[in-house]
């Protein structure tokens, strides 16, 4: 369920604030997606890596083609997180409303509720302190955060990432931590950990399934589309501006529940359901 209300990236109350978010995503990841690099060389170096670790030949030089990839792939992982925390902020600090499904409704007018959108309190911020304010000043330790993780990543690339993601979902929540608790990293990454207590399979298995539903939707348009470079590419954009803002929606539905999981008032209205 998670999954599906993660993907309804404009179910704000600013659609059009959504909107260009996600055209500015769109124009940025197509502007790197159509550029034309040496793939041929980038391909050859990759192969030269491998063979550095496999029979041990001379470690290659990366070529300019790898170098210029590879900045532009860490660009638009750096918008890419951005905009994911400006969006899970957006999405805490708007009211939640109540949500009836008239499919569960009997003749004694018994209804459920979706305990994803129900009516918690709000998460707020400072007086005057909009979303992208409160994002533009959490997103360095947040970065820096992310950064500290990339040992982890190689490191586990061995072990399928297994540790990567173990740790990755401890401190899924650090960021949102930053924003409203307004805690330093040591700090935030502790009460990250205590968040997810109890959480962290079901937020790794939320987020791997909403990143393979997006995963096999833009390889079935490709596959569809065939191999024509613009074709490629303007997919790709597409998905990686649908995969930013979902994520972020996801993260923010993950931090409300694991935010309230233990409150009183949740379960109160988990009783009622």
């Amino acid at each position: 369920m998670a999954v599906f209300e993660a993907l309804k990236i404009d179910q704000l109350s600013d659609r059009r604030r959504v909107h260009r978010w996600f055209l500015i995503l769109f124009a940025l990841a197509s502007a790197v997606y159509l550029t034309e690099y040496d793939v041929h060389a980038i391909s050859d170096f990759e192969q030269r890596v491998t063979n550095f670790f496999t029979v041990q030949t001379a470690f290659p030089l990366p070529p300019d083609a790898w170098v210029i990839a590879l900045l532009k792939k860490t660009g638009l992982l750096v918008v890419s997180l951005f905009f994911m925390l400006l969006y899970g902020i957006h999405w805490l600090t708007e009211p939640m409303r109540q949500k009836t499904d008239d499919r569960f409704a009997d003749d004694e007018g018994i209804f459920r509720r979706n305990p994803l959108i129900i009516d918690l309190p709000l998460f707020t911020l400072k007086q005057n302190v909009s979303p992208l304010r409160a994002a533009l000043r959490a997103f360095p330790s947040f970065l820096l955060i992310v950064t500290s993780t990339l040992i982890v990543y190689v490191i586990s690339r061995p072990l399928y990432g297994i540790p990567f993601y173990v740790i990755g979902t401890m401190f899924s929540m650090s960021a949102f931590v930053l924003v409203f608790d307004q805690k330093d990293i040591p700090s935030s990454l502790e009460s990250s950990v205590t968040l997810t207590d109890g959480m962290k399979f079901s937020i790794f298995v939320s987020f791997f399934l909403l990143r393979s539903v997006l995963n096999f939707g833009e390889n079935v348009l490709l596959l569809i589309m065939g191999s024509k470079a613009t074709y490629d590419g303007l997919i790709r954009a597409f998905f990686f501006a649908l995969k930013t803002l979902s994520f972020g929606r996801m993260a923010g539905i993950t931090y409300r529940l694991a935010y309230y999981k233990e409150s009183p008032a949740f379960k109160d209205r988990m009783d009622e359901q």
